[in-house]
């Protein structure tokens, strides 16, 4: 069931991050910002296994579990309380051709 409950957030993450990334960063340097994304989010899975394997050592399973629980709940409030929230909103977008006022050259 948890696994599950992961597996389904974290799809609707992934689509809502790629859409606010694609639809804020400039076309010229998207692949470099998707790129370095990629890399950092890689690279943290390796480093919570060792992380992890050390902490089970060291504390035991269900004292490590709760600890990692512990500190992801902290990371996420601290992470939210340090994101404006004007940042949270997306650029405007421009308007479509159907709701553009044409002007009549005829009328006067």
């Amino acid at each position: 069931m948890a696994w599950g409950g992961v597996g389904f957030v974290g799809a609707h993450l992934n689509v809502a991050v790629t859409s606010y990334t694609t639809s804020t960063v400039p076309a010229a340097v998207l692949g470099r910002v998707s790129s370095t994304l990629d890399v950092l989010a890689g690279a943290a899975m390796p480093v919570g296994l060792v992380a992890d394997g050390y902490a089970v050592q060291t504390l035991g399973p269900q004292p490590a579990a709760l600890t990692v629980t512990a500190v992801i709940a902290v990371l996420a409030v601290a992470a939210t309380a340090l994101i404006p929230s004007t940042s949270l909103s997306l650029p405007p977008r421009p308007p479509s051709p159907s709701n553009q006022r044409v002007e009549n050259p005829t009328s006067t």
